[in-house]
């Protein structure tokens, strides 16, 4: 598992730089003005992104196939996706509770901000991972624009009627929504995982 976490960290420093500038700059972008909150959680959007290219390059690179002729099970390397998912977001997380207490901790308490972007950054993956890892990371990419659309309109439909008062989540009520995502991302690796076991590579 060190060695697979360890050969997609190198495989980001060199390739995958670009992904880390538009989430900065995204996330940068919500200081600009009082009503780009919206912006705060583009990062927990695109992390996912980032996982499924590190797939795109494995595919492309037959790392996949030959990954058949070591001890590593398919198990092993679905997990590690998951696993590298969850490090990558909660590396991102003090970086935005530090803009978010600079410029928005008008709108709520930091644990219900935090809730909130762990809430995105578990379904959305939960939903998105199973169909890439049955249909690849070319297919699945079809299924990740319809997602990223829909999750991008519910999170500004959701800070647009935060911001307005139309609705107030308490913070205890906050941790126990956490549950449902929750459980989609441990019932989404297990998807995966049977899933990759039975495709063809």
């Amino acid at each position: 598992m060190k060695g697979l976490l360890l050969k997609d960290f190198y495989v980001m420093k060199k390739e995958l730089r670009a992904f880390l500038f538009i989430i900065v700059f995204f996330t940068a972008f919500s200081f600009v003005g009082k009503n780009n909150s919206f912006f705060l959680f583009y990062g927990f959007i695109m992390i996912p992104m980032v996982t499924i290219s590190l797939i795109s390059y494995d595919e492309r690179s037959h790392w996949d196939s030959f990954l058949e002729t070591t001890p590593i099970s398919r198990s092993t390397a679905v997990s590690e996706k998951y696993l590298l998912n969850l490090l990558l977001l909660i590396l991102w997380s003090p970086v935005v509770l530090v803009v978010y207490l600079v410029q928005y901790a008008h709108f709520g308490s930091p644990v219900q901000m935090l809730c909130i972007c762990a809430y995105i950054a578990l379904f959305f993956p939960a939903l998105l991972y199973p169909f890439i890892f049955a249909l690849g990371s070319e297919k699945g990419r079809f299924a990740y624009f319809i997602f990223i659309f829909a999750a991008m309109a519910a999170i500004a439909a959701g800070v647009s009627l935060m911001s307005q008062g139309a609705f107030f989540i308490s913070e205890k009520l906050s941790l126990i929504l956490l549950l449902p995502p929750a459980a989609a991302y441990w019932i989404s690796w297990r998807l995966s995982v049977a899933f990759y076991k039975k495709r063809s590579l």
